[in-house]
């Protein structure tokens, strides 16, 4: 992300590249390259987060379950004495 920050950046620092890089992109102004850029990299940014997310709770409940199963205790109810 932070690559593509810096490469926007210097696009709109040699505008000669960024004009023809716009032109290419069927932009009308240099600024809306770098908007798009950005929106970009932000959306791929939240998608990446959400798995990274998604990827964690399930190591988190995968982890919960097996310390349930290690330390389940077998209790075997046995028949009740009666007291007369």
């Amino acid at each position: 992300m932070l690559i593509g920050i810096t490469l926007l950046s210097l696009w709109a620092q040699f505008e000669s590249h960024g004009q023809i890089l716009s032109r290419f992109f069927e932009l009308e102004q240099l600024t809306e390259l770098i908007i798009f850029g950005l929106a970009g990299i932000l959306i791929r940014e939240v998608f990446l987060s959400r798995a990274r997310h998604m990827r964690l709770e399930t190591q988190m409940a995968d982890m919960v379950r097996s310390l349930a199963i290690r330390d389940a205790k077998i209790v075997i109810v046995g028949p009740e004495k009666k007291s007369e």
